[in-house]
């Protein structure tokens, strides 16, 4: 064979011989940087993947402080623990409620009750207390944590004020609350790592009895298996163990575990190295060797040109192929896309036309609910994970022959050949569902996070790829109209309350323009001398040709469809003008969700404050529970914005919610009305009696006005009355009247003559 190359070699010349030396010589660099450059890239993809278990491991650590301090946080914020321990020595109450209850809930294995400058008050291992003399090696470091703490500590809440104590300044809230100040570390404990938190302790109510810097409480959590399991779960590291020395090897990796203060190295976290290096390399050599040796074999000439003919087809094809496969799907999830979809949908509709087969078509619409808050809390990185995981989960559960196609953001649609059988939407519907039961893990975060599915069916609700696709997505806004986290079929009737709805859509942004809306007001009165000591503004909207139309169905049609910024602006403008009607009493607005958390409602407000279009000692803004759910600390902070300005603050629909208690905890609010399912039944319902005379009494005890709404019996009346309520609102005293009434009643001593007429009847 070598003396045939030669040869050949011979008769065509030198010519031939310099270019297949040149060719040669090309081929070996490029053979040369090939291997160089996988092995770089191996190496590299093992760095990358170290530094990233590295700084989620350190992020892991940091955040088990923040947590230490959170479990902390509700023992050592309140007012009886303050009294006990915060700024008194009494172990006894300690021993229940810290060492027992952060032992049997949260297994702080070791907890130091530690005074201001330092010294230790006493000592709990295992929820029981122990003798100040077996206080380990970490007395020593006290003093200088809890000086961390007093001159550069973390705080768990924002300060937007100080108080000035006997010994400090101490950073508080606006309403005058002070704000935890804490510190963590990593340390050495008995011998191993541990982390720690060190927290203040405070009154959460009566914020005066805060005179000096108080005592701190100190947890320690041992690095453990209990915390390496968690640890190992979370971040996906297989064997994570701590050990003393660093480990030999190539098949171990490791992060030194060194303490926040000295950067004392006190052991290694280790784990089984992956190595994705080494995976590359064994995965691509078999390539390069091939790559390298067909190169060598291309010296002949003619061989050569054969080879890059049939290279440039290969190539022209692929890449003909793959621009193919781009144009029909999704390059996230690697779904087909919309126009992907279509196509199939029509082809198999054709197909269904001319079978004689009993068979139909389920089209499935999927929307991922509150996929927006996704986005917002944790990035648009954590939304694309997100997606992925939700088109694998899809997957698993659907069958082999459906089709799954992702149309952009988080809509997903599924295509299933099915024949008539009794509940075959259903299942879909169900099986869909069930994909969304599991929690996600996205970024490190556990996400509970539902969907919702709108179902529809050929030939029964469309015979085209349009009628379907929209009436199954008539059928999923039906579904988050539900409550989300469901599916629908769809419905004639649903057609019908789309097209209703958008024409109410359309109508309310003329009704707005042409102030074809009124402002009605009910009077809420006094509960002791029947007089009139404050209105609830409610709108009210007469439609020329549709009628009445309630408030509960036009303003969530705003909050959807972004004009409740328009309607809520026209309420405000409306009622501060009728103030200026009666400004011996207050009047109440109601706010939408939508609308007290739009960017610039704030602002807004002060600039009507600081215009004199409005007193805001006159008017109370009240808020629903719901408001607060999805939004709290932001709501809170715009409600301690608007308290600033002068606005008072009620709670409304008090006590349907779960979490009622909590709030009034977090903000003072000055008023709270009661919702009309307590006093319903009050004067047949001892327990409902009993019920609201308690929640009178938290609210007389929070200094705040308590309102009782729904009165309509002269029973209910005098049972609300005994109750203690303050102010009593409801149609026995009164329905809501316009303004020119509502000047009529609070003229002279009109409002009170209403009420007592009211009650006589």
């Amino acid at each position: 064979m070598t003396v045939c190359v030669w040869g050949f070699v011979q008769r065509t010349g030198p010519g031939i011989n310099w270019l297949i030396g040149s060719i040669l010589l090309t081929l070996l660099i490029l053979s040369a940087a090939l291997v160089n450059g996988f092995i770089s890239s191996a190496r590299l993809a093992d760095s990358l993947d170290h530094q990233e278990k590295t700084r989620l491991i350190r992020n892991y650590l940091e955040d088990g402080q923040l947590q230490l301090a959170h479990e902390q946080k509700a023992q050592v914020s309140w007012d009886d623990a303050f009294l006990a321990v915060g700024s008194g020595y009494d172990l006894d109450w300690a021993d229940a409620y810290f060492g027992t209850y952060l032992w049997s809930n949260f297994k702080h294995g070791r907890l130091f009750l530690v005074r201001p400058d330092g010294v230790p008050i006493a000592v709990w291992r295992d929820g029981k207390r122990t003798a100040l003399s077996r206080i380990s090696d970490l007395q020593a470091e006290m003093p200088t944590l809890v000086e961390e703490i007093n001159t550069n500590a973390r705080l768990l809440d924002a300060p937007t004020s100080f108080l000035t104590l006997q010994d400090t300044r101490w950073p508080a809230a606006a309403n005058g609350r002070p704000i935890a100040r804490w510190a963590g570390r990593v340390i050495s404990f008995e011998g191993k790592p541990a982390l720690l938190a060190a927290t203040s302790i405070l009154p959460d109510a009566k914020f005066g009895l805060l005179t000096k810097t108080p005592n701190f409480l100190i947890s320690v959590r041992p690095i453990d298996s209990v915390l390496l399991a968690r640890m190992q779960e979370m971040l996906q590291l297989d064997g994570l163990e701590v050990r003393r020395e660093l480990p030999s090897g190539a098949e171990k990796a490791s992060v030194p575990i060194t303490t926040t203060r000295h950067g004392r190295q006190i052991g290694h976290l280790v784990w089984n190295a992956q190595r994705p290096g080494a995976a590359i390399i064994k995965t691509t050599s078999p390539l390069l060797i091939a790559l390298i040796s067909y190169c060598m074999a291309a010296m002949l000439l003619v061989g050569m040109i054969f080879r890059r003919v049939r290279m440039t087809a290969r190539e022209l094809s692929a890449s003909q192929a793959q621009a193919v496969h781009v144009a029909l799907h999704d390059p996230m999830s690697d779904l087909p896309n919309r126009t992907n979809f279509q196509q199939a949908l029509s082809v198999l509709l054709l197909d269904l036309a001319e079978s004689q087969e009993d068979e139909g078509v389920i089209i499935a619409y999927i929307d991922i609910d509150r996929f927006k808050d996704v986005n917002d809390t944790l990035g648009h990185q954590a939304g694309d994970d997100l997606i992925c995981l939700a088109a694998e989960r899809l997957r698993l559960v659907l069958q082999p022959s459906d089709m799954l196609a992702r149309f952009g953001g988080d809509e997903f649609v599924i295509m299933r050949r099915q024949n008539r059988v009794r509940g075959a939407i259903s299942q879909i519907g169900a099986t869909v569902m069930a994909a969304f039961q599991v929690p996600f893990t996205v970024m490190g975060h556990e996400l509970d996070v539902t969907a919702s599915c709108g179902i529809a069916w050929s030939p029964n609700h469309g015979t085209t790829v349009g009628e379907l696709l929209r009436n199954a997505d008539i059928a999923l806004y039906q579904a988050k109209a539900r409550g989300r986290g469901r599916w629908r079929a769809f419905t004639p009737d649903m057609d019908e309350n789309l097209r209703a709805r958008r024409e109410i859509e359309l109508e309310l942004r003329r009704a707005i323009v042409e102030n074809q809306l009124e402002m009605v007001y009910q009077p809420i009165f006094a509960a002791r001398t029947g007089q009139i000591s404050s209105l609830e503004a409610l709108v009210r909207w007469h439609h020329p040709r549709l009628g009445i139309i309630a408030p509960d169905i036009f303003v969530p049609i705003a909050e959807q469809t972004g004009q409740m910024r328009m309607l809520g602006s026209w309420i405000m403008e409306r009622v501060f003008e009728d103030q200026r009607y009666w400004p011996g009493v207050r009047t109440a607005i109601n706010l939408s969700p939508v609308e007290i958390t739009h960017s610039d409602f704030v602002a807004r407000v002060a600039e009507m404050v600081d215009n004199r279009l409005v007193d805001p000692r006159k008017i109370t803004f009240e808020i629903t529970e719901g408001v607060l759910l999805d939004h709290s600390e932001k709501v809170l902070g715009i409600l301690s914005a608007l308290h600033a300005l002068g606005f008072r603050i009620a709670l409304d629909d008090f006590g349907t919610g779960y979490s009622s208690l909590s709030y009034l905890r977090r903000f003072e609010f000055d008023d709270i009305k009661i919702d009309r399912s307590f006093v319903r039944n009050i004067d047949r319902d001892p327990q409902a009696f009993h019920i609201l005379k308690a929640i009178v009494g938290l609210g007389s005890s929070l200094g705040m006005n308590v309102v009782a709404e729904g009165v309509e019996t002269e029973s209910q009346n005098q049972r609300v009355t005994d109750a203690g309520c303050h102010n009593i609102q409801g149609f026995f005293h009164s329905q809501p009247v316009s303004r020119s009434e509502a000047i009529r009643l609070l003229g002279g001593k009109a409002g009170r003559a209403r009420g007592l007429l009211r009650r006589a009847a």
